[in-house]
């Protein structure tokens, strides 16, 4: 598992400089811990196998700094954020892309079928995200169930969250959370995050977890 370098002071900078412009505050209450670290934002993009082409769900854009990353990649980004004032701010910045929609709403209600519909990326569309901490397990529970339109999912949480995910039969770490996302996907440990990488920073590190989901009865 690769070990993420530290933060940028630039993109801090530059992130806190697109807060204060709009009046905006992060909200711990809603989870929100933003990125800004580029080469960690690199890292995942690279992680995730991003392609000209690929069809991709960021789950909390918030200002953006993933989505942009994943657009110059070559991605379609369907972005869904609970926050509207973060969902307008990112409309204004990055709108104008043919390849980002942004979509107001509560990931733990969004239905990505009926949204993707007969769309010709179904079954291969990917998750990719640094996902709220506090809504970290139901979501992870609802986007295993859409194997119909996801192929793998690489999402950013808390590291003691990942080390129970991924544990393996017999550890301390291994238990109902395990065995509910192992019945559905192969999870395994990509990419170390320091707590620093996000503004403000949280109480803990995390891990980008790779879920490759598994066709279930």
């Amino acid at each position: 598992m690769i070990q993420a370098p530290p933060v940028s002071p630039s993109l801090l900078s530059r992130t806190r400089a697109f807060l204060a412009s709009r009046g905006l505050r992060p909200r711990r209450v809603r989870g929100q811990h933003f990125l800004v670290d580029p080469r960690v934002r690199d890292a995942i993009v690279a992680a995730a196998g991003i392609t000209p082409g690929r069809m991709v769900v960021e789950i909390g854009p918030g200002t953006g700094v993933l989505t942009e990353a994943l657009l110059s990649a070559g991605a379609s980004v369907l972005a869904v954020e609970l926050d509207r004032d973060l969902a307008a701010a990112l409309t204004e910045g990055l709108g104008s892309h043919p390849g980002l929609s942004v979509r107001v709403g509560d990931a733990l209600r969004f239905d990505f079928a009926t949204h993707f519909g007969d769309h010709p990326a179904c079954g291969g569309i990917r998750v990719v995200a640094n996902i709220p901490y506090y809504i970290t397990t139901p979501l992870i529970l609802r986007l295993l169930r859409f194997r119909e339109v996801f192929d793998a999912l690489y999402l950013t949480v808390q590291r003691e969250v990942a080390e129970r995910i991924s544990a393996g039969p017999g550890s301390k770490t291994y238990g109902a959370l395990t065995l509910a996302c192992q019945y559905r996907a192969e999870a395994r440990p990509v990419l170390r995050i320091p707590r620093g990488a996000f503004y403000p920073a949280p109480e803990v590190d995390s891990t980008l977890l790779r879920f490759d989901l598994l066709d279930t009865p």
